[in-house]
């Protein structure tokens, strides 16, 4: 009698009920898988160092501590020395806020004009009816009152989520350190062991293979990211942009996400150097700060320090991105193109393979 499971529609459905509790199970669980993939990126970009250090007679545990240490007193020494340069940036933009109110003021008067609006006035019937018509008030109270409360019972409730995230955060050091003790040829023995055994030697292979095609990429990329930030940074301080390191660095480390950087760091540096100098030319060099990185970033960075490592094209990471971000959020920027790139690796490998396999069945008849 024939199992139930031989049936081809049976396990289309199984596939697809998979598909979806796995796809469920993402979405409910991503921060805390968001977690878990950043102390993942940890050990993958630590793991070259402490291999190192353990192919000259060190202990792997020696190792982990001389690299941890190192880049504790690196973070340490890059805090001391930036941190001053922050409190300055930041110091000279409180003080210009109220240049930059007058010249917002100053620009958009021509057209309050043209429109007609007289604004003060508009301002003064309202705050008058306010205080003479008390349905309107209330009403007022009630529109503003509502968002308000929603808003100090989601800050309640967001307070216990931030402290099991901050708990979270400190567990990610100790979960890449537990990775980090075991080299990637015994977690791939140990994970191939459950298999059937003809088909243990090939997922060994291919999860060596992921494993230095996605530590690579992320090394190359942070790598990459920041040159990325050192061009924003001198970019910034040559057109005299308030927050010049503060900027330069956020949208350089945010290209580890490729893209991201621009997306989340032109709008602002754009209105900053508008706001610094009231006119468009300071803008217009900021955009072309960027169109240069960009175009550096694409032609010599990435070709140089990634290579074609990951094997898929800009716009199909720039599709992956938006598509990863839409569905799962910030696990969905964070996956986005490792999860594409290993796919990609087993679409070429079944590709290049069909014709061989074409070729023998041919051969064999």
């Amino acid at each position: 009698m024939r199992s139930i499971f031989s049936n081809p529609w049976v396990g289309a459905a199984l596939l697809v009920l998979g598909a979806g509790l796995t796809l469920w199970l993402l979405i409910r669980l991503q921060i805390v898988l968001s977690f878990l993939l950043l102390a993942l990126w940890i050990a993958l970009l630590l793991d070259p160092i402490i291999s190192w250090f353990e192919d000259r007679g060190l202990r792997r545990s020696w190792g982990i501590a001389i690299t941890l240490t190192g880049l504790v007193l690196l973070g340490a020494l890059g805090l001391w020395l930036s941190f001053p340069v922050f409190l300055n940036e930041f110091a000279r933009l409180s003080q210009n806020i109220p240049r930059y109110q007058q010249l917002l003021i100053e620009t958009f008067s021509p057209l309050q004009e043209r429109l007609g609006l007289d604004i003060p006035g508009i301002v003064s019937d309202w705050l008058t009816r306010l205080r003479t018509d008390h349905q309107f008030a209330t009403d007022v109270f009630s529109t503003f009152w509502s968002p308000f409360a929603k808003l100090v019972q989601r800050g309640l409730s967001g307070i216990l989520d931030i402290l099991v995230n901050l708990l979270n955060l400190m567990l990610v050091p100790v979960i890449a350190i537990y990775w980090l003790n075991y080299r990637i040829e015994t977690i791939s023995t140990k994970i191939v062991s459950y298999l059937p055994a003809k088909r243990q030697a090939y997922w060994h292979e291919r999860i060596l293979e992921i494993y230095h095609l996605l530590g690579g990429y992320l090394r190359g990329q942070l790598l990459a990211s920041l040159l990325l930030a050192a061009m924003y940074i001198v970019g910034f301080y040559a057109l005299s942009t308030p927050l010049a390191l503060f900027m330069g660095l956020f949208a350089g480390i945010a290209n580890i996400i490729p893209y991201l950087g621009v997306f989340i760091g032109l709008a602002p540096a754009l209105t900053l150097s508008f706001l610094e100098h009231g006119d468009l030319w300071h803008p217009m060099g900021i955009l072309l700060i960027f169109m240069v990185a960009q175009v550096l970033y694409g032609n010599v960075l990435a070709p140089r320090i990634i290579g074609d490592r990951i094997g898929l094209h800009p716009v199909t990471v720039l599709i992956a991105i938006l598509v990863g971000g839409t569905l799962f959020g910030v696990l969905g920027l964070l996956l986005a193109v490792p999860v594409s790139a290993v796919i990609g690796l087993f679409v070429r490998e079944y590709l290049e393979g069909r014709p061989r396999h074409a070729k023998r069945s041919s051969t064999s008849n």
